[in-house]
């Protein structure tokens, strides 16, 4: 939540200099970057997560936690915003191809009884019950 009221303040929400196309352009930046850093490190990267689940586990929490880093130090940086947020944002997307990709993984090698299925369903069970 504090990342994303501080990209939201640094893009002008809340002050009336600011314009919505510039607010847009900027959030539209943000995410191109994000889905074609993904689509990128997948292209790079995808058969390695299998055989290195447990490394590419620990480095999609670390790439998630600079992710959200970059979006609290973005408003500090006016004149790099854009440039910061974008590394953030292929920080995540890192972060999203890496982590569901080793869940299947691990999920596939704790699943000794053919039960992958009833494994995730668990896991996703006992994470959205964290969250809420």
């Amino acid at each position: 939540m504090l990342s994303t009221q501080a990209l939201l303040s640094a893009i002008g929400v809340g002050e009336k200099s600011a314009t919505v196309i510039g607010a847009t352009f900027q959030w539209f930046l943000r995410d191109l970057t994000g889905m074609v850093g993904g689509i990128l490190f997948t292209f790079y990267q995808g058969s390695s997560l299998d055989s290195n689940a447990k490394m590419w586990r620990l480095v999609a929490d670390l790439m998630n936690d600079l992710g959200m880093l970059m979006d609290l130090v973005s408003p500090l940086y006016p004149s790099a915003f854009v440039f910061v947020v974008c590394l953030g944002s292929l920080s995540r997307s890192f972060t999203g191809v890496a982590s569901g990709a080793t869940r299947a993984a691990l999920t596939q090698h704790f699943a000794l009884q053919n039960n992958a299925a009833d494994i995730s369903a668990k896991q996703t069970t006992k994470l959205f019950s964290v969250l809420h």
